[in-house]
């Protein structure tokens, strides 16, 4: 066997499709011939890759050994860049070469040249064409379903944008079908097949019928052909595009070993109804701390045909801060973008049930655009241990104790006096300060070690499984958390009470028990900020005030015409006193010298008692007088005086 360092640089070809060599025989080197299965590569930018194979032939009676060396112009990736190989007589071995380039790519003209050993090679022309007015529908926005699959080679293996995996029909039986649904409304022109190229062309489709659905139900077929068997990447290209399609169907009526195999299947068409941009996930770390920023993750794809730059954002609850994010991302693509997120601060938890907090992920088009997706993530926020004297994670013995500050309390801990609850961990499925905790049905006497002073307490039950029972509280012979409602499952409440520590710090002995059900407590706080007792006062001097408006008129009374007449005024009351009444005078006729009316004036109040004190209360008074039409009227004005009384039995 020898080994072939090159190959003599004689005039050089373009390898032609039917496979001639590329160096030309003739030379005393040119023992072995390197050859490829196409004559020119064109690569469309949306699909990112195209595929050759290279061939040495040894056209000796000896065994040979060589390397071949691939030379990639520009953003051209190969899948290998070198190949030693050995080449017997009367056997050409072979090897399946991927040509990729970036979605973003110039395009343009390049080349792929080869050297074997020393000896530098023609090279084959690669074109890399920008995307046509009509688009790959992206491989992220499709799914697909087959009529059968084996194995692991399952329908979405032809949709995935990796022409390595395939989907394989079940062997033996055919027509089968494969479903694609385009993930948006297309008015489709063309579907390219690559075919398996991994050496074999078994479930090579030989024979098909496309058929199209613009409901996602009916489908009608628009072509049925042929497709000649080998690796190259094929077309059934449309006469006229099928207008308004949502999914489309090829079945494969006739294929190598009566089974079909795709590698890859890239629909090309017009977007009628498609997001140029999308938001499809959104994450969140699951331990998320009040005050301290995180990443959440927003998952965003562009689905135009050329790089979009896109801004991430964060729906965040009041209080929280957050910031978009710019990113460009590349055609047909999605990428994760982190986006900073703040929860608000807590000094101490507040009493009562904690609600998770939902947070909802976007995308769109820096300066606007047609968009999609609202992904939301439910999370808990934690308080900072760092900002308290104590924080105890309670659970089991094993169970995750979160970072940060955090110790574990659990069953075996030395704080427990007599016998100690039990202990549960749910598992993953909530964060780590809620998904263990320790529970009974029973008392459990906690040992709490207070640094000095007066101190805030807070204790977090809840369970994120199975509903919670009232929990009751104990200390120094006083009841510090009576007995409150049951919890749902994956509901939390924090209770709050204050433990004095004295000059020196003392132990508290904490009696936990419950009120029907389980008891389970998940965490314990002990406030670092110390309470002080203070004071300030005041003197509020008694007063009863009535301020009276306007006084009322009823403007002119007509002789002879039976009429009610109305007026108004208002009251305002300022009382100091634990209640009060207004009243008002009576019965009042209203008078012109010795002329008096017949009808007393009636008096009506919006309001005329209060059961606490009141201030700056505005009262509305009706006045309204009653003239029959042979009431004898004198002329001049008539009046009358009403006197207002506000009074109190409780000063």
């Amino acid at each position: 066997m020898k080994r072939i360092l090159g190959f003599t640089a004689l005039s050089l070809a373009v390898a032609a499709f039917s496979g001639t060599a590329i160096g030309l025989p003739g030379g005393e080197d040119d023992r072995v011939q390197l050859t490829t299965s196409v004559d020119q590569i064109e690569i469309l930018r949306c699909i990112g890759y195209a595929q050759t194979r290279l061939t040495l032939h040894n056209t000796t009676a000896d065994h040979q050994y060589g390397d071949v060396f691939l030379r990639p112009t520009g953003p051209l990736q190969l899948s290998r860049s070198q190949w030693s190989t050995y080449t017997p007589t009367g056997l050409d071995p072979a090897l399946p070469l991927r040509v990729r380039v970036a979605p973003d790519a110039p395009a343009g003209d390049y080349e792929l040249g080869y050297q074997l050993g020393d000896r530098q090679l023609a090279s084959t022309p690669v074109k890399v064409v920008s995307d046509p007015a009509t688009q790959c529908v992206p491989s992220g926005r499709m799914t697909a379903t087959a009529t059968s699959s084996q194995g692991t080679d399952d329908a979405s293996r032809a949709v995935d944008g990796d022409p390595s995996t395939i989907w394989r029909s079940a062997a033996g039986a055919l027509p089968q079908s494969i479903t694609i649904d385009l993930g948006g409304v297309y008015d489709i022109s063309e579907l390219r097949y690559q075919p398996r190229f991994d050496g074999l062309l078994n479930g090579h489709i030989n024979a098909y019928t496309l058929a199209v659905s613009t409901d996602g139900t009916t489908f009608t077929t628009v072509r049925t052909s042929t497709w000649g068997a080998s690796e190259l990447m094929k077309s059934a290209r449309l006469t006229t595009p099928a207008q308004g399609v949502r999914k489309l169907r090829l079945t494969a009526t006739a294929a190598r070993n009566n089974f079909a195999a795709v590698a890859e299947l890239h629909p090309l068409g017009v977007p009628i109804d498609v997001p140029e941009v999308s938001a499809t996930a959104l994450t969140v770390p699951n331990d998320l701390f009040a005050g301290k920023s995180v990443n959440a993750v927003v998952t965003a794809g562009n689905w135009t045909n050329d790089p979009l730059e896109i801004e991430a954002t964060v729906d965040v609850p009041a209080g929280w801060t957050t910031q978009p994010v710019r990113v460009m991302v590349p055609p047909g693509r999605t990428l994760p973008i982190n986006v900073p997120v703040t929860p608000a601060p807590v000094a101490f938890p507040e009493p009562g049930v904690q609600p998770e907090v939902t947070l909802t992920g976007r995308a769109a088009p820096v300066g606007g655009g047609n968009v999609d997706g609202a992904p939301t993530a439910t999370v808990w926020v934690k308080p900072d241990p760092t900002v308290f004297a104590s924080a105890r994670d309670a659970g089991t013995p094993s169970s995750v104790v979160i970072i940060g500050g955090y110790t574990r309390l659990a069953p075996d801990s030395a704080e427990w006096i007599g016998t100690p609850p039990s202990s549960r961990d749910r598992g993953a499925g909530s964060d780590a300060l809620r998904r263990d905790h320790v529970f009974a049905t029973g008392e459990a006497t906690l040992r709490l070690a207070l640094p000095p002073g007066k101190r805030r307490v807070a204790l977090l039950r809840g369970d994120v499984t199975a509903a919670t029972g009232p929990m009751v509280v104990k200390a120094d012979g006083a009841t510090l958390v009576g007995a409150g409602p049951a919890l749902r499952a994956r509901e939390f409440a924090w209770e709050r009470f204050v433990l004095d520590g004295g000059p020196a710090g003392r132990t508290v002995d904490l009696t936990l028990s419950g009120s029907g059900g389980e008891w389970k407590l998940a965490a314990l706080l002990i406030d670092r900020s110390v309470l002080e007792d203070g004071g300030a006062g005041g003197t509020v001097p008694a007063t009863l005030s009535l301020t009276l408006g306007a006084a009322a008129s009823f403007g002119s009374f007509r002789p002879g015409v039976e009429r009610t007449y109305d007026a108004g005024t208002t009251a305002t009351v300022i009382s100091t006193a634990g209640d009060a009444t207004l009243t008002a005078s009576g019965p009042v006729r209203l008078r012109n010298g010795a002329f008096s009316l017949s009808e007393p004036l009636s008096v009506s109040l919006s309001r005329a008692t209060w059961n606490a004190p009141v201030s700056n209360d505005e009262v509305v008074i009706g006045f309204r007088q009653q003239i029959g039409a042979n009431e004898p009227l004198r002329s001049g004005i008539y009046s009358g005086t009403v006197t207002f009384t506000l009074a109190t039995t409780n000063p």
